[in-house]
């Protein structure tokens, strides 16, 4: 009776911890306008239903024994399934932040985990409950909740690693502390699990512990330091606007002090011959050694970023950014032909505090 009441006690507490990681994430949503975390709501809200899930179904099942238990069963495959959700979803977001596509690997890897963890259950005898109205999880059933547990906490460490790797100086002495915390809470679940397979419901509770600690310990860190979740793998240097027709830049910021003379020529020259000598089409991105220069056009003008890496919360950020600028253009009927003043577009930077607030730059370093 014991046991039940523990497990039951560290399912709220996750439940708590995922909902309170959610709406903390949600808030750094509306202020650093980075859609992707979007991903990462999602999963901790996700992870957040699927064991409240769990508790009703314990709960229900015990005070009212003689409720139709297929409904229960029910219950538990769609509470695996937010488990799975929660995990795309965190995989959609550590991916959006590193690189400018999902990783296909590692879709492929979870869809076909969860295919099966929801699958599995259907069949004889792989999905019970004991006595005290808990589930347990059996036969193949019990190896694909183990693959999909390992596989969280790969990418959960490839995260986690991601933060610490890139991390200013400004941010080291925390990001080493959450790489520390992290790696203990690991060690310690890992060996509370092995020593308690044979009994599952204790080891589920191995599990809690090391998922609870994890989403705790990263949301923790952003409360204390929000830019932490905005610690990404590459660098900004350089943001351009300039005019398609005449080639005159008319806005530029900085983020390097690093001087790069001439670029915006540059750009609209090789946007001139790729138009009208080789007329293939509008300059999208220009790949060099050691960065990529990618470039985004309306009617009148062109943008350029230069960065290290394209990613897809980049790309987001240029996005907005380009849409905004021109919107600004257009309320305050800004001339962009003739003669320009740079004094007309100094909501740029504005604009680039908003959508660009927590993209790493070399002054950071």
């Amino acid at each position: 009776m014991a046991e039940y009441y523990i497990i039951l006690t560290f399912t709220g507490v996750l439940v708590f911890i995922a909902t309170y990681a959610g709406i903390i994430i949600n808030n750094q949503v509306k202020i650093s306008r980075n859609r992707s975390l979007g991903w990462l709501v999602s999963s901790w809200f996700s992870w957040a239903v699927a064991n409240l899930l769990v508790i009703i179904s314990a709960v229900v099942d015990f005070y009212f024994p003689h409720t139709e238990s297929n409904l229960w069963e029910y219950v538990i495959i769609i509470s695996f399934f937010f488990q799975i959700f929660g995990v795309f979803s965190l995989t959609l977001f550590i991916d959006d932040n590193a690189q400018s596509t999902a990783s296909v690997i590692k879709i492929t890897l979870i869809s076909i985990i969860g295919a099966l963890y929801i699958a599995l259950p259907f069949f004889p005898d792989h999905l019970v409950f004991n006595e005290f109205s808990l589930f347990q999880v059996k036969f193949s059933l019990f190896w694909v909740q183990l693959a999909f547990g390992l596989y969280f906490f790969f990418i959960y460490f490839l995260w986690i690693i991601r933060i610490w790797k890139n991390s200013p100086k400004s941010l080291r002495r925390i990001t080493t502390t959450l790489f520390i915390t992290y790696i203990t809470s690991s060690i310690i679940a890992v060996f509370a699990y092995v020593l308690t397979l044979n009994r599952h419901n204790t080891s589920i509770v191995a599990l809690y512990a090391f998922h609870g600690g994890a989403i705790l310990s990263i949301t923790v860190a952003i409360r204390v330091e929000p830019r932490i979740i905005n610690i990404l793998p590459f660098v900004a240097e350089r943001l351009l606007v300039i005019n398609r027709t005449s080639g005159v830049l008319v806005y530029e910021y900085t983020w390097s002090n690093e001087k790069r003379e001439n670029l915006s020529a540059f750009i609209h020259g090789i946007q001139k011959v790729s138009q009208e000598k080789f007329q293939v089409g509008k300059l999208k991105s220009l790949e060099l050694d050691q960065g990529i220069v990618m470039i985004n056009h309306s009617e009148k003008l062109t943008y350029a970023i230069l960065t290290t890496k394209s990613t897809k919360y980049l790309q987001l950020c240029f996005l907005n950014f380009k849409e905004n600028f021109e919107k600004e253009v257009q309320n305050n009927k800004i001339p962009l032909e003739g003669v320009v003043n740079s004094a007309d577009f100094e909501f740029g930077d504005k604009l680039v505090d908003m959508y660009f607030k927590y993209i790493p730059t070399r002054r950071d370093n």
